[in-house]
């Protein structure tokens, strides 16, 4: 039914299913979707493990971000929404008449089949809640269409909370014209609904975090207008005590009286029989007011002193006093000797005539004073090829060091291997990736070890996993060559030797070598410094070129594949960074 409806709009879509593992459930999906794509239909399941996360808002981020097509469109799969209302819903956003289309049924046309009252109550009430937030008058709809540039541009802003994944979108997204399209709701198919009593508690937290966002002034200034009220009636209750016991003190007696008695009948009747006329009982407290006692600080004594003096307790716990310094004398300054003046080996004078030993020692102080100026006027040494500054603050410690990585050393062979937790298939490499590039730059163990193997076999089993995330390594790349160490430049190439050459094998592969075109201003410069660095050791051996650690080969080899795999904007774009390259292919 959805790509009937899609086909005669003349609309080109893809579908995309986010289910959570649930075993034969999920095998059994999968065995339909495999069905689908044999006959044609570009369909996709993707499968979340446990421990890459739960619930339905984090669900459809997933999936929005898995979608290629420059317009996306979420709908519930059991078929509450109808599939041939999926044009006019994406049709307000397509003709950019709109930021964000919602499928509603709140407007003129829309209705709501088989909805019994209480549904329709709590409905109306959460839309009640959510207007402040946005002008549509379906939010709590999770039939919606929004462009995939709005999504990405308040994608490191959202939040998500519960079920309600599209009002979240219209407000963090900060989209400002909402349309809202007629829809008819049907009653679902398959499945239940989820709605809880704590799923309405998460609605109104996620109600809490939205209004703060947008609306922060405001409630502050809500929470300050309360505390005030607050404190003000505080304030009265203080005053009229105040006037009370002035005014009738025999009254006020009974009041107080009332309130430590409490708050049963039994106890009002007790305080009744202490009103006015019967108080000659009540026991008056005596409040004297005394003055402050001024203890000595040594003594703790109260009584008074013939001459007081202000004394003050120094840190070892005796009072400190003024010193009098009429008894030094400040006439004969000594200056305490360094160890410039004294003298060294064969600097004495020692059987020298007068005129001999004045011209050594006027010798040795014009060339220690030569020294010292040399010693600081000599500036530090720094060229392109030194290293920068590498501090070890990676994402990639940070999450190793807290065991958030699948990830450990296996020590059992002879030689060290990463033995991995979960299988790779199943991480999700928008997340892991950009990690384990991060950790590229890394010098110490196992830090390093890790980083390298990591990405190394990421980029072997990755496949078309891999090319939806080179946006986000281009900055991990960026800083791990900005710092010039030798082996960390060494490292990040090979890795991107074989990130360029990872889906040529596939089929419509050979598309990572062509999104890195882009981004060349952020990797070559670096290259263009370090080309040319080979060491000239004449007829000697240089074993690095076995081991394939020679820089300027490495960067001359990892051009070559930038321009065979780059498409035909590659040469030119590496030939404006890099003017000393020679083209393989033209």
């Amino acid at each position: 039914r959805l790509f009937a409806a899609t086909r005669k709009a003349k609309l080109e879509v893809e579908l995309v299913l986010v289910d959570d593992f649930s075993g034969a459930g999920t095998e059994e999906t999968k065995a339909v979707v495999q069905e689908l794509r044999k006959e044609g239909y570009a369909i996709d399941v993707q499968v979340r493990m446990p421990e890459q996360g739960k619930g339905l808002s984090s669900a459809v981020v997933h999936g929005l971000r898995l979608a290629k097509f420059p317009v996306l469109l979420c709908m519930d799969a059991d078929l509450q929404h109808e599939p041939e209302s999926v044009p006019d819903v994406a049709g307000p956003v397509l003709r950019g008449e709109a930021d964000f289309a919602v499928g509603s049924r709140n407007v003129q046309g829309g209705t709501a089949e088989d909805f019994p009252l209480h549904r329709r109550i709590i409905s109306w009430i959460a839309t009640a809640l959510a207007l402040p937030l946005t002008p549509c008058r379906d939010p709590m709809s999770g039939f919606f269409a929004l462009r995939k540039d709005t999504f990405e541009e308040g994608l490191p802003r959202l939040n998500p909370m519960g079920y309600k994944i599209g009002l979240e979108l219209m407000v963090r997204c900060r989209c400002q014209r909402v349309k809202d399209v007629p829809i008819t709701f049907r009653d679902r198919e398959a499945g239940e609904s989820k709605l809880t009593m704590k799923q309405n508690l998460y609605y109104l937290a996620h109600l809490g975090h939205l209004y703060w966002f947008k609306h922060a002034p405001l409630v502050l200034l809500v929470v300050f207008l309360c505390l005030a009220m607050g404190s003000a009636v505080l304030f009265a209750h203080a005053i009229l005590q105040k006037l009370l016991q002035r005014a009738y003190p025999c009254c006020y007696r009974c009041y107080r009286c009332y309130l430590r008695l409490g708050r049963g009948a039994g106890r009002r009747r007790a305080a009744a029989a202490r009103m006015p006329g019967k108080c000659s009982d009540v026991k008056r407290p005596n409040y004297r007011l005394t003055a402050k006692q001024d203890l000595h600080v040594a003594t703790g004594s109260p009584f008074d002193r013939t001459s007081p003096v202000a004394h003050k307790i120094g840190d070892s716990g005796r009072e400190e006093k003024q010193v009098n310094v009429s008894a030094f004398s400040f006439e004969k300054k000594v200056a305490k000797p360094s160890t410039v003046s004294f003298l060294r080996k064969n600097a004495g004078t020692g059987g020298l005539s007068p005129v001999e030993a004045r011209a050594k020692v006027k010798a040795r102080m014009s060339r220690e004073s030569t020294d010292d100026d040399l010693l600081v006027s000599k500036p530090k040494k720094v060229n392109a090829f030194s290293k920068r500054s590498n501090p070890p603050n990676t994402e990639f410690r940070r999450f190793y060091e807290r065991a958030d990585l699948p990830v450990n050393v296996d020590q059992n062979g002879s030689v060290p291997k990463i033995a991995w937790k979960v299988p790779i298939e199943r991480l999700d490499f928008h997340h892991y990736l950009p990690l384990f590039f991060d950790g590229l730059r890394e010098t110490e163990l196992p830090y390093s070890f890790l980083a390298e193997k990591g990405v190394e076999e990421l980029i072997s089993f990755g496949g078309p996993k891999i090319l939806p995330v080179i946006p986000q390594l281009i900055i991990p790349i960026k800083m791990a060559l900005n710092t010039r160490d030798p082996k960390v430049m060494v490292r990040v190439i090979r890795v991107l030797r074989a990130l360029v050459v990872a889906d040529i094998d596939q089929e419509g592969g050979g598309m990572i070598g062509q999104a890195l075109v882009p981004y060349y201003r952020q990797i070559l410069p670096v290259f263009n410094i370090f080309k040319s660095k080979n060491t000239n050791i004449g007829d000697a051996i240089d074993y690095s070129q076995q081991k394939s650690d020679n820089i300027g080969d490495l960067i001359n080899q990892t051009l070559e594949l930038f321009e065979i795999h780059g498409g035909e904007d590659a040469f030119i774009n590496i030939k404006y960074l890099v003017p000393t390259y020679q083209s393989v292919v033209h």
